[in-house]
């Protein structure tokens, strides 16, 4: 796994979280949510490609997470630009 791949995925949930930023956990999610739904659909044709595909899903698992926290960061600078506000402030987190 490189740091571009990480970065790309933390980027696009950021982007996600910009523009929605009322269901950032649901944006975050869907940026890797393709792949999964991708390796099932393989799987249900041939098996023997995916020989250890459960820790392919847990991999899949981990990688959600770089998506999930850019749609978070994107999401508060969506509130902070929209209310003129200090960039960090307790109340983003509640």
């Amino acid at each position: 796994m490189s740091w571009l791949t990480i970065t790309l995925l933390a980027l696009s949930g950021m982007i996600l979280g910009l523009l929605r930023p009322k269901q950032p956990l649901r944006w975050g999610i869907m940026t890797m949510a393709p792949f999964p739904l991708l390796t099932f659909i393989d799987l249900s044709f041939s098996i023997c490609c995916h020989s250890i595909w459960p820790i392919e899903l847990i991999m899949y698992l981990v990688l959600t997470a770089p998506g999930i926290v850019g749609a978070f960061i994107g999401a508060i600078g969506n509130r902070c630009v929209k209310r003129k506000r200090p960039i960090f402030s307790p109340e983003d987190l509640f």
